[in-house]
């Protein structure tokens, strides 16, 4: 088949124009927005850069600090000599996982286990591993140590800043629960500076990819099992009088199909990674399973946003690292559509069609919030969904109310204004440039891919982030700033230090 292709006159005449294309685009503004080096003798000589090398001495004379106090000293000398240690230092389970002697921390493990484990836990569980996992990290003796060695980069600084965004919501929220909305935000941004410490090689960053990818086992086999009982079905999220043969929509352990598409929008492309990073057979059938479960519980969550995500985010993917497909790629796309169910088709099409009660509905939200958005834009209403529906209801429409903005954009506005908008876009910014600068100096063909199977992820979600308030489900706001911490160990760890 692909002979027959490449050897086609349409073949030929495509090629010769993607390449004579090619060239040009190099030169544009956009190629070189993302694709220029950074002037790393620069930034290591800025202000930003020793302020930063400043604040990791002071969390490690804090960490020597705490240390070397009576207390810790009793405290470990103590647990040396438990039942707990031995137990720890003599399990097989945690042996062949190195957790013992000069193998990973019990801090990192927990790390692994939340990565794992936050796509099917509940919100407050996973809460209660990223506080642990916090905990255990700062008790460990090497602690300071990895810090030293781990220079800043300016993602470190971006993401103080979204911190102190937070602080802003907090201090403008009228919520009952603002404290508790606040520390959970808080734990699971502030987490980035302790997986910056724990991701410092490329194997602890593929160990912490593959835990991720292969809970998705799991999550999709919930979501494939949910459709083949009928268990799934309900009408909640859809327009019965549009979609008559829709009978529902997966939604995993996510409890909304849109949250389960945001998930998938990162597990597609990083199984799909570690599917070709693998060498032995047996993980490549593993993860080869997992791709394939996650792109058809994706089809099956019928979440338009989410499949415009995917659909740009794994063009990308080819586009960067397989240019030779994108060809045969493109010939035989447009047939698909006949191969393609009438649901899905129908769905689909519905894209921007304001008859759908669910378009029409956002749509109505997002003219609501504009409006509340002219007096409140410059510092925001707050944390919380209360905050949120209090600034609303002046602005709402008519019979038009909401949780949120269903807007991850406007949703930033809302809670601490332009500033925590202007951090984040430049932070997403910040990140994308760095792992296009590991795609194009990486140390190996491994970190290249990974690369931008993170860069498609994000593009992704950012996309599905126009449609919906991509942050409002807790553990997928955990998940993204835990694979925001891990693109910012890819760019430290995978790059050629030597271009």
């Amino acid at each position: 088949m692909k002979t027959i292709i490449e050897s086609s006159k349409t073949y030929q005449i495509l090629r010769k124009i993607f390449l004579f294309l090619l060239p040009p685009f190099r030169e544009t503004f956009i190629y070189k927005l993302f694709m220029t080096d950074f002037n790393t003798e620069q930034w290591e000589n800025s202000v930003t850069y020793k302020f930063l090398c400043k604040i990791r001495q002071l969390i490690g004379w804090f960490h020597k600090l705490l240390t070397g106090s009576f207390t810790y000293r009793a405290i470990h000398k103590r647990c040396q000599v438990t039942t707990v240690s031995k137990i720890f230092g003599s399990s097989k389970v945690l042996n062949r996982c190195r957790v013992s002697g000069e193998g990973y921390s019990f801090s990192f493990l927990i790390f692994l286990m939340l990565l794992f484990l936050a796509g099917i836990l509940p919100t407050m569980v996973v809460v209660v591993l990223t506080v642990l996992a916090l905990g255990f990290s700062l008790l460990e003796s090497k602690f300071r140590d990895n810090l030293m060695l781990n220079k800043p980069i300016f993602t470190d600084m971006l993401i103080g800043f979204y911190l102190i965004a937070l602080i802003l919501g907090l201090w403008l929220s009228i919520d009952p629960g603002k404290y508790q909305i606040f520390l959970v935000y808080f734990t699971f941004v502030g987490f980035y500076y302790v997986v910056r410490y724990f991701v410092s090689t490329e194997r602890r960053l593929i160990l912490s990819i593959s835990f991720f990818t292969l809970s998705g086992i799991f999550v999709c086999g919930f979501g494939l099992l949910q459709f083949i009982t009928g268990k799934y079905q309900t009408t909640t999220w859809t327009d019965t009088n549009l979609f008559t043969d829709i009978a529902g929509r997966i939604y995993s352990t996510f409890q909304n199909p849109n949250v389960f598409g945001e998930y998938l929008l990162f597990l597609v492309p990083l199984s799909l990674a570690m599917f070709l990073i693998a060498k032995d057979k047996l993980h490549k059938t593993i993860y080869g399973i997992c791709c394939a479960a996650s792109v058809i519980c994706m089809i099956l969550t019928y979440s338009r946003g989410c499949w415009l995500g995917l659909i740009a985010g794994l063009g990308l993917f080819v586009i960067l690292l397989y240019k030779k497909a994108l060809i045969p790629i493109g010939m035989v796309a447009p047939f698909s559509i006949f191969l393609l169910p009438q649901s899905i088709l129908n769905r689909f099409m519905s894209i921007g069609n304001l008859e759908d009660s669910s378009t029409a509905y956002r749509v109505y939200i997002w003219r609501g919030t504009v409006k509340m958005l002219e007096k409140y834009w410059p510092i925001g209403a707050g944390l919380g969904t209360h905050s949120f529906e209090v600034a609303y209801a002046p602005f709402a429409l008519p019979a038009i109310t909401a949780p949120h903005s269903h807007s991850l954009y406007f949703h930033l506005m809302t809670e601490a204004g332009i500033f925590a908008l202007l951090t984040f876009v430049v932070l997403m910014y910040v990140i994308l440039r760095q792992l296009f600068l590991v795609y194009k100096h990486p140390k190996n063909r491994e970190m290249q891919i990974l690369s931008i199977a993170l860069v498609s992820g994000f593009v992704s979600f950012l996309i599905q982030g126009f449609f919906d308030n991509t942050f409002y489900n807790y553990r997928m706001y955990m998940l993204f700033f835990a694979l925001l911490s891990l693109a910012a160990s890819l760019y430290v760890v995978g790059g050629d230090e030597s271009k």
